[in-house]
């Protein structure tokens, strides 16, 4: 894409190529909270070189310690679970996390509050159920 001659792409045509990469960058969360929830449900942060998982991810990705924080929320309520037993539970905003994962809700609908809105499905078009956390049925 980087060296590819956009020339020949009209507006409408390069409308439509950013809006597909829009949605690939908006899936790529999904796969970090599911790696960060791990790393929360698992992660010893002394052994990492830290005194908390904040710290540990602000050294080794080079990010501020707000964006650490905010990451590791996120990965708390849209990355997967496990109850104690060990059964595996769904995430505590699971419509969010869907939504994240098809790349239909991107950081700033996160950043509100998850789906606060009506929510876009990839398999229904426009759906209207809420997460509980969010206030809506």
């Amino acid at each position: 894409m980087a060296s590819a001659s956009l020339d020949a792409l009209s507006s409408e045509e390069i409308l439509e190529v950013l809006a597909r990469r829009e949605a690939l960058a908006w899936r790529a969360p999904a796969a970090d909270h599911r790696l960060l929830a791990r790393l929360i449900a698992d992660g010893n942060p002394g052994v990492l070189g830290a005194a908390n998982l904040t710290l540990v991810l602000e050294d080794r990705l080079r990010i501020s310690r707000g964006a650490a924080r905010r990451r590791l929320a996120e990965a708390a309520d849209l990355g997967p679970r496990v109850a104690v037993d060990g059964q595996p539970l769904e995430p505590v905003m699971p419509t969010v996390a869907q939504g994240v994962a098809a790349g239909v809700i991107g950081p700033e609908q996160v950043a509100i509050g998850g789906c606060q809105m009506v929510c876009v499905s990839p398999d229904k078009g426009r759906i209207s159920g809420h997460d509980d956390r969010s206030g809506f049925g």
